[in-house]
């Protein structure tokens, strides 16, 4: 029996000759749709369930790869938009009102034309479905990629940046002059310099100027110019591989090379001797290539060295500015009191002059004052800048009032700051590191102030662990032998641990009670082995005493074994009986008997039981 749609087409054939082929396909396509209108969308909503699927594996991957501040991939970010869309347009085409049908059997639609649209519309929106769902399926991973590197680089303040205005004008007027390629800074230490190139380093971020990248580096050559550590950050900021392997030379040939290439401008803080650029791999600016080199110096002599004949001198605050950046560092009622109570404004203005300008020291006298509310306090303040009635002309005189700012310190803190003068002038210093150094010298103690050490560190293969010469240690947590279940030699002689009176009286015990027997001995001290907690021995001591015995034979051995028994588990126990199975005779192969427990299924998992295989 012909379908509808066969007979349809048969009837229209007279009049579809060549020349109305294409609109017999049209016919029969149309046709087709409207007929199988309810098997299509059938097919649409299990299309549209698989895409939900992709789209779903696609945006966590895209998700997880961004939480690594990498970008998604601009084809990626299309066909989400697109499937977006496609899902919101089948939503809404499903809560339109199905057509009316007739009261035939069946069941055909009153409105043709209606139906007509419908049809055409879900077979449309199938074959988008399958599409997308077919071009979601051919992605794959990564779905983003590394981002550019940015020609700046934003650099964070540690201090204010009140008062740089002047400075910052007088450094971007000579950084806009063409003919000037290498611009020297220079002044005193705790003056600002390395603000200012930070500054600059963020204004080029809002207008690069045509630059292509921009490095600041802190040199600190004090005593070694350090062209390692200046030429990864070099590397770095240009996004070339790095190769231990490399000598300096054929690093600075290299990002020499790459430097070329690239209209830049470098800064350089904290200059304290001159150096070669072709040594570090910075090829020399020039007004040819357009590119920048800003040397802060505290010397004029150096800033001259490195090629900037006039060098910039970096200026003071004025009186104004020297207030403000002061009462920056000051909390908001520390502020307020300053202009209500005149000694404490007296006070401050005397502070403000004897810091002579200088940001750092304003910074450093602020912050001790930070939160003093007490007029006293103030004066005395005043009174020891005063002391020393010095205008700042070197460095030397910049350390009496960083002694200020020492003496409110406690004696550990004052040796704790003291010990970063062991490391060096160039970098930072890593804080955790530096901690360990503290506590390993005794200036601290570890990270339990009670000598009690309450961590439990994984370390499953620890045989050996030397606790001794450590008098603050007085008592360890049961949970800091959870992860080593390997350890056989625990040493905590000359600690405190050693004249725990409940502990030793525990232990005296349960000597006595085995009768200075061997085996009894080994067998009660492998099973306290790991424990620290003094009430657990008590319990061993009352265990041994409840027998009340003295070993005459191999009978009253089992009472001192019974106990070490009792402390297994129901599964070790059972290991431990089927090993009476074998002759009493020899000794019994570790390798055979692990796997007559896992036939009998003593042993199902190999961390039960604690024995390796």
């Amino acid at each position: 029996m012909c379908d509808p749609v066969s007979l349809a087409c048969q009837a229209s054939q007279p009049l579809c000759t060549a020349c109305l082929i294409p609109v017999h396909d049209k016919i029969k396509e149309t046709l087709t749709a409207c007929f199988q209108l309810r098997r299509n969308r059938s097919f649409l909503t299990e299309a549209l369930s698989d895409l939900r699927a992709t789209e779903q594996k696609v945006k966590d991957k895209v998700e997880e790869e961004e939480a690594h501040q990498w970008i998604c991939n601009p084809d990626v970010r299309r066909w989400q938009k697109k499937v977006e869309e496609i899902l919101r347009e089948c939503d809404a085409d499903q809560e339109h009102e199905e057509p009316k049908r007739c009261a035939c059997l069946c069941g055909c639609d009153m409105d043709l034309l209606h139906r007509h649209r419908v049809a055409r519309k879900v077979v449309q929106n199938l074959q988008d479905v399958n599409k997308l769902k077919s071009d979601g399926d051919a992605f794959t991973p990564p779905f983003t990629h590394e981002p550019p590197r940015e020609p700046v680089e934003e650099l964070p303040f540690e201090t204010q940046t009140i008062g740089m205005e002047l400075a910052l004008s007088q450094l971007l007027s000579r950084f806009d002059d063409a003919e000037k390629s290498i611009i020297g800074v220079h002044g005193l230490g705790g003056m600002g310099k390395t603000t200012l190139l930070k500054t600059l380093n963020n204004e080029l971020k809002e207008n690069t100027r045509d630059y292509h990248v921009v490095i600041m580096i802190e040199v600190a050559n004090s005593e070694t110019l350090n062209v390692v550590d200046m030429q990864k950050i070099i590397a770095n900021r240009l996004g070339l591989p790095w190769n231990e392997s490399e000598t300096e030379r054929e690093r600075s040939t290299f990002l020499r090379r790459a430097l070329r290439r690239k209209k830049f401008v470098v800064l350089l803080d904290d200059v304290w001797k001159k150096f070669q650029l072709a040594d570090v791999g910075i090829p020399t600016p020039s007004s040819d290539n357009g590119c920048k080199l800003i040397v802060a110096s505290r010397s004029n002599q150096v800033c001259v060295e490195m090629g900037d004949k006039e060098p910039m001198e970096m200026p003071c605050l004025n009186e104004n500015e020297s207030l403000r950046l002061f009462r920056s560092n000051l909390m908001a009622e520390v502020s307020a009191a300053i202009d209500h109570d005149s000694d404490m404004r007296e006070s401050a203005m005397d502070i403000i002059q004897s810091c002579g300008g200088l940001p750092l020291a304003l910074n450093v006298v602020g912050c001790a004052l930070a939160c003093s509310m007490d007029a006293v306090e103030w004066k005395q303040a005043a009174r020891a800048m005063r002391r020393y009635s010095w205008r700042i002309h070197g460095v030397q005189e910049m350390l009496n009032v960083l002694k200020f700012s020492y003496d409110k310190l406690d004696d550990t803190q004052q040796k704790c700051f003291l010990y970063c003068t062991l490391f060096p002038e160039y970098g930072s210093i890593n804080k955790e590191l530096l901690v360990n150094y503290w506590v390993a010298e005794e200036l601290v103690s570890g990270k339990s102030y009670d000598g009690e050490l309450s961590i439990a560190p994984k370390c499953k293969g620890l045989l050996t662990l030397l606790l001794q010469n450590n008098p603050n240690l007085c008592h360890l947590d049961p949970k800091f032998f959870r992860n080593m279940s390997s350890l056989k030699v625990l040493d905590l002689s000359r600690t405190a641990i050693d004249h725990d009176s409940d502990m030793r009286e525990s232990a005296m015990d349960i000597i006595q009670s085995c009768g200075g027997l061997p085996l009894a001995l080994n067998v009660v001290g492998c099973a306290l082995a790991c424990s620290m907690d003094a009430v657990e021995w008590k319990q061993a001591a009352r265990a041994m005493r409840r027998y009340s015995w003295r070993i005459h034979g191999v009978q009253e051995m089992l009472n001192v074994l019974k106990f070490s028994y009792d402390k297994l588990d129901d599964t070790q126990q059972k290991c431990f009986l089927y090993c009476t199975l074998f002759p009493e005779y020899g000794s019994i192969n570790k390798e055979l008997l692990v796997n007559y427990w896992w036939q009998r299924s003593s042993c199902p998992e190999k961390a039960t039981t604690g024995i390796p295989p």
